[in-house]
């Protein structure tokens, strides 16, 4: 189960890049650099596509991995900020 819980974890991390970097993109449009988070960006993309359509895993694993990446990768993190602001 941990190895699960890690190609879901790294899953998440791929998706949360690829948020930062579209983030970074808009907020600098025509740059150099904006043009490399495109690139890179768009390097995840085939990663998850790759994944999607691979031949090694199962029907089941591949719409997992599409589920995962589909899902919202800062729920969680917005959940526990606001468990931390509660008072006892």
């Amino acid at each position: 189960m941990k190895s699960q819980s890690c190609i879901v974890s790294s899953l998440q991390h791929l998706n949360r890049s690829k948020d930062h970097m579209q983030s970074f993109i808009s907020d600098n449009p025509g740059t150099k650099e904006a043009g490399l988070f495109k690139m890179y960006k768009n390097r995840i993309d085939w990663i998850f596509n790759d994944l999607f359509t691979n031949p090694n895993f199962s029907e089941q694993v591949r719409q997992g991995i599409k589920n995962e990446v589909n899902s919202d990768v800062w729920a969680i993190d917005a959940i526990v900020e606001k468990i931390a602001l509660l008072k006892p």
